[in-house]
């Protein structure tokens, strides 16, 4: 008797039945499903047991599921572990990237406050080619000073992108000749439909600003960075929403070879101080986090230190994403998440809720 024989055997099915009664019999004969039922920020209400008659009618959400890699020894889940260096001085930062670089980290995300940086400091010993680089950059960051350092190098292929706060009109698209997504845009802290909205809607902006470029150059290069917080349901879905309604977008502008698996989404678990919770509390939401980005189908995370300056809390954050990899075994499963009851309906709701707020958003 196999292992699954034996489990049903022992372990006879619960239906959603049974667990209304039990659940009645806990609740002073309340109907479970009203008083244990909650909400999310954005006030959409979901239900505290879902089965799989709840996704029967969600068959569409199949192809939006990641698949195993086809290489034998390429992992079935990756992600780039990008550790945050922020760049007030250009030779201390190079050294604290470096640092990174060489305890485990798979690239540096370098937060740079100023529109006038120099980038053969910075990036000094840095093989670009070899790791990721990316950048948030001011909205009025001028692309001149990173272009010629590239062409300096001789670089072809790199892996990073640049982030604004905001879509701006600019001539610059490196994914096609670099491989470098400059249209991305950071996403701040808000209710998740809001954050999916905000991203659609300047991201559809990058798209018609953009001034050399075609569309589909434009729409490539564009990637969104967002918050992962320490509600683990709501990040996945929200991740996995994004994805949904991105390549929603590509096919309203009749993108034919566009996949959603084409979509760069980098996320970002920022630091984070609890009294109640210290000296962890950091640590634990920031795991919590990763776990749920992770599993949601990012491309790229950073955990930021709850202190930058302190070399032990930059060595917690950047060892979040080393022990899920090396030692949790979150590589092995390409989409942990696909087919959940409650992730397939969130994703669902999540999605059709956004896609109405940017519709709104871009028709103002």
């Amino acid at each position: 008797m196999g292992i699954a024989d034996q489990l049903s055997t022992h372990f006879q099915g619960a239906s959603k039945k049974d667990w209304l009664a039990v659940a009645k019999s806990e609740t002073d004969q309340a109907n479970p499903l009203d008083s244990l039922a909650w909400n999310t920020s954005d006030k959409l209400p979901f239900a505290p047991y879902y089965d799989a008659d709840d996704i029967s009618s969600l068959g569409y959400l199949q192809k939006f599921h990641f698949q195993d890699a086809s290489q034998e020894y390429v992992p079935s889940r990756d992600w780039q572990n990008l550790a945050r260096v922020g760049v007030a001085n250009e030779h201390q930062a190079n050294e604290q990237a470096l640092h990174h670089l060489k305890h485990g980290a798979d690239g540096i995300f370098f937060v740079l406050t100023t529109a006038s940086v120099n980038f053969v400091t910075l990036l000094k010993g840095i093989e670009w080619p070899y790791c990721t680089v990316s950048f948030l950059v001011p909205d009025h960051f001028s692309f001149e000073s990173l272009s010629q350092y590239i062409i300096e190098k001789k670089y072809t292929r790199l892996n990073g992108a640049i982030f604004k706060h905001t879509a701006t009109s600019q001539e610059v698209s490196w994914y096609e000749t670099h491989g470098i997504r400059s249209s991305g845009i950071i996403v701040r802290s808000s209710s998740p439909t809001d954050e999916i909205a905000y991203a659609l809607t300047e991201g559809v902006r990058q798209i018609d600003h953009a001034q050399k470029n075609s569309v589909e150059d434009t729409l490539r290069s564009v990637a969104f960075s967002i918050p992962a917080s320490g509600d683990f349901l709501l990040t996945a879905s929200k991740i996995k929403a994004l994805r949904l309604l991105w390549y929603q977008v590509s096919q309203a502008y009749r993108i034919v070879n566009f996949s959603p698996a084409d979509l760069h989404i980098h996320t970002r678990t920022e630091a984070w101080a609890e009294d109640k919770f210290q000296p962890h509390g950091n640590m634990l939401k920031s795991t919590i986090a990763t776990m749920a980005a992770v599993a949601g189908g990012c491309n790229a995370h950073t955990v930021y230190a709850e202190q930058e300056s302190d070399s032990m809390q930059n060595r917690i954050a950047r060892n979040t994403s080393l022990i899920l990899k090396e030692e949790s075994h979150f590589t092995k499963v390409a989409d942990p998440l696909a087919g959940s009851y409650v992730i397939e309906n969130m994703v669902h709701e999540l999605s059709k809720t956004a896609w109405a707020k940017f519709q709104h958003q871009i028709s103002l």
